[in-house]
């Protein structure tokens, strides 16, 4: 396994463990992540995962880079903000039609998602965000993932 596709499996799994495990979890109907050749290698850890639930932690990951631009600098605070956005609209969307829920009932869903996300992205910022850390693998994994979604028309 190469080195990126370990470094982006952690991140991964330090998102899903701070996803606790509850009803809103993913349901029989909800549409999954399959990972298929010619996907961006680091993606292959999300497979099977509900793509609501991927796309709400890419929007808490996106909105707490978004701040730390803000913070620091070094990029455009305001493209992350507008990704952070985008990734929750799609979570809505396909949890609404996933679940056929209300817009209400779908945003509280992936909000709280986004928040357990941020929480943890927050965290793992924490502990660095060189080009190896579990920080940097997940804008990686979360750009990958959010240029796959778009493509596949969902």
């Amino acid at each position: 396994m190469s080195r990126r596709l370990v470094a982006g499996l952690s991140a991964a799994l330090a998102l899903a463990a701070a996803s606790s495990v509850q009803a809103q979890d993913k349901l029989s109907m909800d549409r999954v992540y399959q990972y298929k050749s010619g996907h961006a290698e680091i993606l292959e850890p999300l497979d099977g995962k509900a793509y609501w639930s991927i796309l709400a932690e890419c929007s808490g990951f996106d909105s707490s880079y978004a701040l730390y631009l803000k913070m620091y600098g070094g990029g455009d605070a305001k493209a992350a903000e507008e990704n952070g956005v985008q990734f929750l609209e799609s979570s809505i969307i396909r949890l609404m039609k996933d679940r056929k829920i209300s817009f209400d009932a779908a945003r509280a869903i992936a909000s709280q998602r986004a928040g357990q996300a941020r929480a943890s992205t927050d965290r793992m910022r924490q502990s660095g965000t060189g080009p190896n850390s579990q920080w940097n693998m997940m804008r990686s994994l979360c750009g990958d993932f959010g240029d796959q979604y778009k493509r596949s028309g969902l």
